[in-house]
């Protein structure tokens, strides 16, 4: 008499049967969670190389930035997720970092600006906002022989009051901006000039190190034994 191997009941096999047609759902929400486990991996492993590799001044300001996408249903043939730096109208999301494009604000903050370092944000009277009211050349009148003998005129002024004012032009080896004047000289608080960015990829760098088929292979397997019923 031949060895039974294998024992099925009536009940066994209607449970096999759903199984087999739930699974396209079953599969479909494994696709689904390996993305999504994927670009939160991604996004975290994101924001640590900008802070290894970049001046942070507000790490709350990074997490806000970068963003995860989710993708939804189960629909694999179509699911997808994604993970980036936002661009809003004041920052442009790390590209000039990324790809080493010329920066794309034409106000560069100096160190003066910065009480000193690199790491501090912008003293807020160093901004160029309305309520700041920086002086203008235009704010004066002022009798002069010529364009150039006005603005000396005008910075003279500037020095004398001790005032914050805008630079029209460039005028020797001082060039459009904000400055202020001390006791002493005249100090760049803001530069109006586009600067190129020295090239440091941060994104591509990024998924090729981290995102290794071992770990894609990993989230899978977690993400399929997620989805299985706990009893088939």
């Amino acid at each position: 008499m031949p060895k039974q191997e294998f024992s099925f009941s009536a009940a066994d096999l209607i449970l096999l049967r759903k199984f087999y047609k739930r699974s396209p759902n079953i599969f479909g929400r494994s696709v689904i969670g390996t993305l999504n486990t994927l670009a939160f991996d991604t996004r975290k492993n994101l924001i640590e190389r900008i802070d290894d590799q970049m001046v942070i001044r507000d790490k709350k300001f990074i997490n806000r930035q970068m963003k995860v996408l989710q993708a939804r249903g189960t629909d694999i043939q179509s699911a997808q997720s994604e993970v980036g730096s936002v661009r809003t109208n004041r920052f442009t999301g790390w590209t000039e970092q990324e790809f080493g494009l010329q920066k794309g604000s034409n106000r560069t903050l100096t160190l003066m600006a910065r009480r000193g370092s690199a790491q501090n944000k912008a003293s807020p009277s160093a901004r160029a906002k309305p309520s700041n009211n920086f002086a203008k050349i235009s704010d004066f009148k002022i009798k002069a022989k010529s364009r150039r003998h006005r603005l000396t005129v005008f910075l003279q002024m500037m020095g004398q009051q001790k005032r914050r004012f805008i630079m029209p032009r460039r005028r020797g080896k001082m060039i459009r901006g904000i400055y202020k004047a001390t006791s002493k000289k005249l100090v760049s608080l803001q530069r109006f000039e586009h600067k190129k960015v020295v090239k440091n990829p941060w994104m591509e760098p990024t998924i090729e190190a981290k995102i290794t088929p071992q770990i894609m292979r990993n989230i899978w397997a977690n993400n399929i034994s997620r989805a299985l019923p706990r009893r088939l």
